[in-house]
């Protein structure tokens, strides 16, 4: 015997529009959180190339200071490296709020200041965005999703 209501209100088409458009804004959020990983480890190994000479010692490899940079070019990697935080901070934020509350985004967003413990924060709100995704059927790649899919 069926258990549906025959006099039940046929379901809205919108809701489905609304779950596909909330699945290409997690979509699209995500990749910018990718997008922010690849640029916190380009800001850092940067750091760590250009303010040290590599050098190997009997076998081992060996940092050392370089000290001779001029203020120019420490200025400049300072403003990129804000400007990299910035844009982890908001690639973060836009990404938790579309799958958490507000105010563990904002929570979210705050742990980007830290450096190891944003990069550890991005990956893990980046496997949660997959999962969501991998959840509504859309394949998820390397650099995220593929934005083809949802046309």
């Amino acid at each position: 015997m069926d258990d549906s209501n025959p006099y039940q209100t046929p379901a809205s088409d919108s809701q489905g529009k609304h779950d596909r458009q909330k699945v290409r804004m997690v979509a699209a959020a995500q990749r910018m959180v990718l997008m922010a990983v690849l640029a916190n480890i380009g800001i850092w190994a940067s750091a760590l190339f250009t303010s040290r000479k590599i050098r190997v010692d009997d076998g081992w490899i060996a940092f050392t200071e370089l000290g001779g940079q001029s203020a120019v070019a420490r200025g400049v990697f300072l403003i990129v490296a804000l400007a990299v935080i910035g844009f982890m901070i908001f690639a973060m934020y836009n990404l938790a709020k579309r799958l958490n509350s507000h105010g563990l985004a904002i929570f979210y967003a705050i742990l980007m200041i830290v450096p190891c413990i944003s990069l550890i924060m991005l990956m893990f709100v980046s496997q949660q965005a997959t999962e969501f995704l991998k959840g509504h059927g859309i394949k998820v790649g390397l650099m995220g999703a593929n934005m083809n899919q949802f046309n």
